[in-house]
């Protein structure tokens, strides 16, 4: 029969004889690769602002980075990155994660190799002695030029140096017969372990760059909120927005105080999450400035149903929730449509299946005056969304305070700047 990469990989563990010195060596190079992997990893993930896990790392490094070993200094150093692209830097770490793996793979599956096999341990002495010479280079810049220690760097170049003496210690020795002794590895076997090796490479780096990738756009993101959410920002982006003529009638549901000096007019879709946080956000802002803001409420469901701007997909209830609240403020004003529009936000996840009749019933309405306003809400609705889509509205929730555009809405000091703001320019 012949040898197949799965029965030369099973052979290597044990039906190959192996003197009790070079399974050893074996047992040995495998426990060091795994560890220069594990604190690879830790020193990658520290890299990228996580809390170490191995006891050595997160007693040497410290999270300011401060610590004896000044671990941050290291790894943030030039030395400490790999330049794929511009602006792209990837920690050195992910390539010593990418090496222990390969070369664990090689001791795991192969070992040292019989005389017959020399040529294939001098290709792994050769991968060893690269990632050796790279670790000697990094500890003379820690030592020279940095003149500060990373404990997890150095030991795992410890650890990639104690494998180069295994390596070397390994190197299979002369015998008088070769032709009797048993080869190890067979071609099969070590071409196998070579490709499952390079897998495991690029596996790894693959991975670092894909979580580097996220690690960043995570930050970059936390970046635009930080602008956005800044109250200065909110208000030069609401003062650039050019001021709308948008028509009020005397019976749209509002909320806060009728009179008050600022106008909010709010584009509403009962299915869509942003309008129902924007009602939380709108509710604190009355609660905590009662009688400064008085919120006006229209209809744009983000559904085919009865908004063309939606030709398919979108909100498929969004249409019906609209008419179910618009039913509501006919038979009974601002009061009877806010208590709907609060239902119809806190079920907005249940809402396939309901029944808006039994909806009105809860709120204290009639549910044949409501079926009979339910008939000819849809005249309302479609007015609302013909307005919206006049504004030029794509987006929801759409907002406008005074006649401009609010993007930036969800924090309260912007709220408080913008109100404050707007004091002296009510609306007109």
């Amino acid at each position: 029969m012949s040898d197949t990469p799965m029965s030369n990989l099973a052979a290597s563990f044990g039906a190959r004889p192996a003197r009790p010195p070079q399974l050893a060596l074996r047992g040995i190079a495998v426990a060091l690769a795994f560890f220069g992997w594990w604190l690879s990893f830790d020193l990658f993930r520290v890299a990228g602002g996580a809390v170490a896990t191995n006891p050595l790392l997160a007693m040497q490094c410290g999270d300011d980075g401060a610590g004896p070993s000044a671990c941050s200094a290291v790894i943030s150093s030039p030395a400490g990155y790999i330049l794929l692209g511009p602006g792209f830097r990837l920690p050195v770490s992910a390539l010593g994660m990418a090496y222990f793996a390969f070369v664990g793979a090689w001791y795991l599956f192969v070992g040292p190799t019989s005389r017959r096999g020399v040529w294939w341990h001098a290709l792994v002495l050769l991968v060893v002695g690269i990632g050796l010479t790279n670790s000697i280079l990094l500890t003379r810049y820690m030592a020279v030029e940095l003149k500060q220690w990373c404990i997890g760097c150095v030991a795992a170049h410890a650890a990639n140096a104690l494998i180069a003496a295994v390596t070397i210690l390994s190197w299979p020795r002369r015998v008088k017969d070769r032709s009797a002794e048993p080869l190890h590895p067979t071609g099969s076997l070590a071409c196998a372990t070579l490709a499952a090796g390079a897998a495991l490479f690029c596996l790894n780096f693959i991975l670092a760059i894909l979580l580097v990738t996220n690690s960043t756009a995570a930050r970059t993101a936390q970046a635009y909120r930080a602008i956005v959410e800044d109250p200065q920002f909110a208000m030069w982006n609401y003062q650039r927005s050019p001021q709308v003529e948008i028509p009020l009638r005397e019976d749209d549901p509002i909320s806060g105080a009728s009179d008050a000096v600022h106008t909010l007019v709010v584009f509403v879709d009962f299915q869509c999450t942003a309008c129902r946080e924007a009602n939380r956000v709108v509710g604190d802002v009355l609660d905590r400035s009662p009688g400064a803001l008085r919120v006006v409420y229209k209809h744009f469901p983000m559904d085919p149903l009865c908004n063309s701007a939606f030709k398919q997909g979108g909100h498929a209830l969004a249409c019906r929730a609209a008419y179910a609240a618009e039913a509501a403020r006919a038979v009974g004003g601002s009061v009877s449509f806010n208590k709907m529009r609060k239902l119809l936000y806190e079920r907005q996840e249940r809402l396939a299946g309901m029944d808006f009749v039994k909806f009105a019933e809860e709120i204290g309405l009639s549910p044949p005056r409501f079926e009979e306003a339910l008939q000819a809400a849809a005249a309302r609705v479609a007015a609302d969304v013909a307005l919206g889509q006049e504004l030029g509205i794509k987006t929801l929730p759409a907002l406008y305070l005074d006649g401009r555009r609010l993007e930036h809405w969800r924090s309260a000091k912007t709220w408080d700047a913008l109100l404050g703001r707007a004091a002296s320019q009510p609306s007109e």
